[in-house]
């Protein structure tokens, strides 16, 4: 039996946890360490019969999240789309980018005065009401290019569907969730408990630094994803 995380070989096999038994015969969970990559691996099985094969088998593995936890100032309705899309990433670019598209479109909606019925639109008005940094307003800017929205007016329209990704897509709307939920939640969050009122100038002046990491880290995501294809 071979591990799901390294394909190495396990030995001693798994030990059986659990037997259940069904119309369909047969069902056993396996549970295990992988002496060699020392992960966790759950093995699930069913046999129609002693003497026939295993005729489905699944595997579960712990999975690594390459990707710091979002600091608790981030509403949970945020978090949660941010956190799934985070998970199918290895898996799923396209899926992780549907839902990284729909949770910008909504943070857009609410933290904006922008009405466009496209995400492009979204976009481009954020941009324009020069509400946000110079730096987080050009990284915001360049999803439009970076998804190749104008031309896939489906994916423009219903940035929620699972559709084709652009190399380094799914990535790179990930790191603008990041500076947009640290400039939208985190930043406020943490001038509320020092001396005197924030202003617009403080809370610009607060996100630059995060801003611009963060723009370096997009930069080199992308032109990475976008080297080896």
């Amino acid at each position: 039996m071979r591990c799901p995380n390294c394909a190495g070989l396990l030995q001693p096999d798994p030990q059986i946890q659990r037997q259940i038994q069904d119309k369909v015969g047969g069902w056993k969970i396996y549970s295990g360490v992988c002496p060699a990559c020392d992960q966790t691996m759950i093995l699930l099985t069913a046999e129609a019969s002693e003497k026939d094969p295993p005729h489905l088998e699944t595997h579960e593995s712990l999975k690594e999240l390459y990707r710091q936890p979002l600091p608790p100032e981030v509403i949970e309705t945020y978090a949660k789309d941010y956190d799934e899309a985070c998970f199918v990433l290895t898996d799923s670019p396209r899926a992780s980018a549907a839902l990284s598209r729909s949770c910008l479109q909504r943070l857009l909606r609410e933290k904006t005065e922008g009405n466009a019925d496209d995400l492009s639109g979204q976009i481009a008005q954020a941009v324009a009401s020069k509400s946000l940094p110079p730096e987080i307003r050009s990284t915001l800017a360049a999803v439009t290019d970076v998804s190749n929205l104008e031309a896939n007016p489906v994916k423009n329209t219903h940035p929620g569907l699972i559709l084709d990704v652009e190399p380094g897509e799914a990535e790179y709307l990930l790191d603008v969730l990041e500076v947009l939920f640290d400039y939208y939640f985190v930043k406020p969050a943490e001038l509320k408990y020092r001396p005197g009122t924030p202003t617009d100038e403080d809370m610009q002046a607060a996100s630059n630094s995060q801003a611009r990491a963060r723009f370096v880290k997009r930069i080199v995501t992308y032109v990475s994803a976008a080297g080896r294809d």
